[in-house]
């Protein structure tokens, strides 16, 4: 059986780790899960993958864990599963014991749980250094979900089961178990549909699994999973705290331990289980009298919310069963109107949430909350028609969307699935907003799967290309590119009268992030060109916000104000994700050009201008650093002070991602005068004009007599007004002394190749490993082996030593 449905994240990362290890990375790949989440299935496929290169696989109990060389001449990988199970001091003395064995093999692949490998990760860290690579499996988005169910049913599966497998929230443990359980008891038919009699009970094999989750939680944490089951689906901290008669404070702890096993997760309103199953069997093993003298002795948890035995679950694939459609007055009372919205869409009732959103809207609600709203709205109404010519991509209004969603009686199969999209698509970018970028992106990518199958037609791109704007934003280059890829391939087979413009605004802004600002120029002014034509006003505006960041960095500002003033008007502000960027985008202009007060009338007091700025900064690595940057060279310590706080609260909120985390120290280190936090936020950021910022930063701090904080650029902008357009942090492009000029590359072979290519092309050719050249051109190394993989196709070839001959067979760059 393939329990590897919904994976092609994880098995592309294991790819590129091998093809690094065989060509002399010497890294640890760390595959990290909760019970059952096909940690195993992982290591497994990777090992055949290995084994498919002829890199030979040592497997190591971990029971009796030991290192051995291979068999056979060749590489070999270690494979320890269950990492965990060994003690960690045993681990660290076995390494520094085998350390001559680590440094022959080709890598280490490793599989743990991350609830109980905390010591273990930290040994590994100290093993490999940053060698070490960590892949968290996330659950299953719906499309893998109902593959595999179709699987082990032997047919496609019903309305009725899907809903039955959503409830194990992804987990392919519990959703195996799950479907086998209803086989055993008669309620799977041979086509894959299902029912569910009155009151039955949930199959021994999924509580067996849900029982090892519960067991390895400590005492207190217990509890909390326990008082959570009895007050819902999704609860607050609050009231679980006041159930345990304790305090919010005091079971941050206990939170944060049933987030980390998969139980929880935390959203804007508070918690929810992650597997509405768990819940299910949670509450069930509370007896009866047990459960009503605690919320008798609780007048504050209302019965309604209790779901008694037996009820169904809801989730993000939920059935969209209309009699148990939740009020949306109530919610709104209850939790506020984006909570409520939130509710309603991982209930299953993406429609209801829109109708509450829209009619929110007229209640003049805050600018923050109005562009959620509004996202909400848009997601759900570039849903609901069959393809057309441009049915996702015309701005509607909500009063449009509201009259069409209130005359609808009904969905068929395929509508259901697409609005199943738009509430991933709305959760996503609810949480982006609110500063959950985690969240976002596991919404984003479940959104992006179920379009493959949900979604007709080139419409299935809206999902792909809004998760790759953040996975661009967040630094998975990758990743991003891969998708955006995929989209200009689908619209390339659709029959349209005008070209979308829509992924060459998306790979604009990515070749600008990875330091290539005359070809994100070029692509930018190409997207704004087709823009036009498409006649939609939010393409032009997303386009020129990218062209005038373009211009910017290569030092033309006065350009890049013509671009921001011709087509980057106000009246796209109402768009989710553009207008805190494009403000920011014209602060940035109008200061480089030495107009201070056209930079703070962007920004507006105390940053208002930009609304919240934990979206800006969420997808403007660069923002905070520039904010504290401009605010002390201008006398606003206030608004210093608020952009460094609001990028650590970020970072603190995203713990392990590195664009947040680079953005608050640079953001920090500058406001305290900080040279070592400079230095090492340079070496931290992933894209490559915040790189370049803080080196600039950390030259003008180590000057004799500099300002703390005011660059040379900003004393000429203050105090000289001299000429726009020299060279400061305005302006300042990565440095692209690793990128191959045009004079002496052979014209027979690498001008068939773009910039980067060319680049890596030369590095590969001096014997440089993936990881080598991923530093000297400020990509990762998966991106790298993207890009190798690319340079055999146009050049014809099939390995390393090929293109370097094809390199050195003519005149050669130097490459510093």
């Amino acid at each position: 059986m393939n329990h590897l449905y919904g994976r092609d994240r994880e098995i592309r990362r294991v790819s590129a780790f091998l093809d690094d290890a065989v060509d002399g990375g010497r890294g640890a790949l760390l595959v990290e899960g909760p019970l059952g989440s096909g940690k195993s299935s992982v290591l497994v496929h990777a090992a055949a993958l290995a084994e498919a290169r002829g890199t030979e696989v040592v497997r190591c109990p971990a029971t009796d864990l030991a290192l051995r060389a291979g068999r056979r001449p060749g590489p070999y990988l270690y494979l320890i599963d269950d990492l965990d199970v060994c003690a960690p001091a045993a681990l660290a003395a076995l390494f520094a014991r085998e350390a001559p064995a680590l440094r022959e093999a080709a890598g280490v692949l490793a599989a743990l749980n991350p609830l109980r490998g905390a010591a273990h990760r930290q040994v590994l860290l100290d093993a490999f250094g940053n060698r070490l690579e960590c892949l968290r499996l996330d659950p299953l988005g719906p499309a893998a979900v109902r593959k595999l169910a179709a699987e082990l049913v032997g047919g496609v599966p019903g309305p009725a089961l899907r809903e039955r497998v959503g409830a194990a929230g992804g987990n392919p443990r519990l959703i195996v178990e799950l479907v086998r359980g209803l086989g055993d008891t008669g309620e799977t038919a041979a086509d894959g549909t299902a029912g569910r009699r009155a009151g039955a009970a949930v199959p021994a094999g999924v509580r067996s699994v849900v029982r090892r989750m519960v067991e390895e939680l400590s005492p207190e944490t217990t509890q909390l999973v326990r008082a959570g089951a009895l007050l819902g689906q999704v609860f607050s901290v609050p009231a679980v705290a006041a159930l345990l008669r304790s305090s919010s404070l005091a079971v941050l702890s206990a939170v944060d331990e049933a987030v980390l096993a998969g139980i929880l997760r935390e959203q804007e309103d508070g918690l929810v289980f992650v597997h509405p199953v768990v819940r299910e069997v949670v509450g069930d093993a509370i007896p009866p009298a047990v459960r009503k003298a605690i919320l008798a002795e609780s007048p504050h948890v209302s019965w309604d919310r209790v779901r008694p035995s037996g009820c169904r679950s809801g989730g993000p694939a939920a059935s969209t069963d209309r009699q148990r459609q939740p009020r949306p007055s109530d919610a709104d009372d209850e939790d506020g109107v984006v909570g409520a919205v939130r509710t309603l869409l991982s209930s299953g009732y993406p429609e209801s949430a829109a109708l509450l959103a829209g009619t929110a809207i007229d209640r003049s609600p805050t600018g923050t909350e109005e562009r959620g709203l509004r996202g909400v709205v848009s997601d759900v109404a570039a849903m609901m028609h069959e393809a057309g010519p441009r049915p996702d991509d015309v701005p509607r209004e909500p009063e449009e969307v509201l009259s069409e969603l209130a005359a609808r009686e009904g969905l068929d199969r395929a509508g259901a699935g697409r609005l199943r999209v738009a509430a991933a698509c709305a959760l996503s970018n609810l949480d982006w907003g609110a500063g959950d970028l985690s969240g976002a992106l596991r919404w984003g990518r479940g959104a992006a799967e179920e379009s493959d199958v949900a979604v007709p037609g080139g419409r299935r791109i809206r999902a792909r290309l809004a998760l790759a704007w953040k996975l661009t934003c967040l630094g998975e280059y990758y990743e991003a590119e891969w998708l955006i890829e995929q989209c200009r391939e689908a619209l390339a087979r659709e029959p349209r009268t005008s070209p979308c413009p829509a992924p060459d605004i998306q790979l604009a802004a990515l070749r600008l992030r990875t330091g290539h600002p005359g070809t994100a120029a070029e692509l930018a002014a190409e997207a704004l060109r087709k823009g036009l034509v498409y006649g939609n006003p939010s393409y032009t505006v997303s386009a020129a916000v990218v062209l005038a960041q373009a211009r910017i960095q290569s030092g033309d500002v006065v350009a890049a104000g013509r671009v921001l003033d011709r087509h980057a008007g106000t009246a796209e502000d109402r768009c989710l994700a553009w207008p805190a960027r494009r403000l920011w985008t014209v602060a940035v202009q109008r200061a480089a050009c030495g107009d201070v007060d056209g930079a703070a009338a962007a920004i507006g007091p105390g940053g208002s201008g930009l609304g919240d700025l934990r979206g800006l900064m969420a997808a403007e690595p660069a923002a905070a650093a520039w904010i504290v940057r401009f605010a002390r060279a201008t006398g606003r310590e206030n608004l210093a002070r608020t952009a460094v706080r609001t990028a650590e609260s970020l970072s603190s909120r995203n713990p392990g991602i590195r664009s947040t985390a680079a953005a608050a120290q640079h953001a920090r280190s500058l406001f305290d005068g900080d040279g070592t936090g400079l230095a090492r936020a340079a070496e931290t950021h992933i894209e490559a004009w915040a790189a370049s910022s803080a080196r600039h930063d950390l030259g003008r701090l180590r000057t004799p007599g500099g300002p703390v904080g005011m660059p040379a650029s900003m004393e000429r902008l203050i105090d000289t007004r001299g000429e726009p357009g020299e060279e400061g942090p305005w302006t300042d492009a990565a440095p692209s002394a690793d990128v191959p000029a045009e004079p002496g590359t052979p014209r027979s072979v690498l001008t068939m190749l773009g910039d980067t290519e060319r680049a890596i092309a030369v590095l590969v050719a001096d014997g440089l490993t993936n990881r080598e050249v991923a530093k000297r051109v400020c990509l990762s190394p998966h991106t790298i082996n993207y890009y190798l993989r690319r340079i055999y196709r146009t050049l014809g070839i099939r390995s390393r030593t090929e293109l370097a001959a094809h390199v050195h067979s003519g005149a050669r760059l130097r490459v510093s």
